[in-house]
Formats: C-alpha cells, structure tokens, sequence
C-alpha cells in the first residue's frame, strides 16, 4: 500500500526518483500474489507502465542512501503531514 501511495503521490508532485527491498523484489517478481499485496502490486505496476514511462525502482542500501534515510527519520517524528517541495531549511 505505502509503494502505490508514494508513486500516486509522486506522480502528483512529477517526481521521477524513489526505497523497500521486499518491496522492489515483489514489484519485479514473476511470482502471482494471491492476497491484497499482489492486487497493490499490479496497481503498482500498472501506473509504473503509464505514468512513469522508462523509469525504474531500485533498491539502495541505506548506507549509500544516508541523506533520505535521515531525512525519512526525522520526517516520522513529526505529528502531522508535510509536503516538502523545496528542500526546508
């Protein structure tokens, strides 16, 4: 669920960058999910295809990502949601 929310949110914002191995793994899997993760998959899929044309989810280590892992640690602290389009100071 929070995979296809973030690429609809995305998609709103017309971000083209993205994290979860499990995830990743299940988005690119052969595999036929048989429970709500695999119709949250499809969907994901599905929109992947249309709206974000040539684009890929990869997986990054949080050590090679350390800048959007603090960021995301800091961001789940906070009561309630923001919306950053500018980087906040």
């Amino acid at each position: 669920m929070g995979l296809l929310s973030a690429i609809r949110w995305a998609d709103e914002l017309q971000l083209r960058n993205m994290d979860c191995k499990r995830v990743v793994d299940g988005l690119y899997s052969k595999r036929t999910y048989t429970s709500d993760l695999g119709a949250i998959l499809s969907d994901c899929r599905l929109m992947l295809a249309t709206s974000f044309v040539n684009s890929h989810v990869k997986f990054i280590r949080r050590q090679a990502n350390e800048v959007a892992h603090t960021l995301a640690r800091v961001f789940t602290s906070l009561a309630s949601f923001h919306n950053f389009i500018d980087i906040p100071t």
